[in-house]
């Protein structure tokens, strides 16, 4: 059972390319087209990061089956390092471009209501301006001592016990 297991792993990771980087080296990530195909390969990306985390796993459960573990180890987390680092690029490249989009969008709108302002203003400077509205005509002033004392005056008095 176990040699099964062990051939069905072997065959899988026969099956798997990974992405050797050498250091300092950035990889050529294609830019997207749309904000859709960036949708599509982040999702493309999370997935193959599971895929690969997976590998990874199953390898080492090889390497410990071997003579020379910390040989296998290291072949497989170099080549974990290298996809890693490939998909690390490809998501940043697609997020990039996403932050990017959304920047000229919103930029496209700041425009627009710019624009829509002005039109407003001059529209408003080109209208005659209207009369303004009529103000009610306020109480006489009672602010000087004489007027005062007049209203005081003009008061009805009444006494209530």
């Amino acid at each position: 059972m176990t040699r099964l297991f062990t051939i069905l792993i072997a065959a899988l990771l026969a099956g798997c390319s990974s992405v050797l980087l050498p250091p300092n080296v950035t990889p050529i990530v294609p830019t997207p087209l749309s904000v859709a195909q960036a949708d599509q390969t982040l999702v493309r990306v999370t997935r193959e990061r599971a895929e690969t985390e997976a590998r990874y796993a199953a390898s080492e459960q090889l390497c410990y089956a071997k003579f020379f573990v910390n040989n296998c180890l290291d072949k497989a987390k170099e080549a974990r390092r290298g996809k890693l680092a490939y998909l690390n690029a490809v998501e940043n490249e697609n997020q990039y471009y996403k932050r990017k989009m959304a920047v000229e969008e919103r930029d496209r709108a700041l425009a627009q209501a710019q624009k829509d302002f002005d039109a407003e203003e001059a529209r408003r400077a080109a209208e005659p301006a209207s009369a303004p509205a009529a103000v009610p005509p306020l109480p006489p002033a009672r602010a000087t001592l004489a007027g005062r004392q007049a209203a005081h005056a003009a008061k009805p008095v009444s006494y209530t016990h």
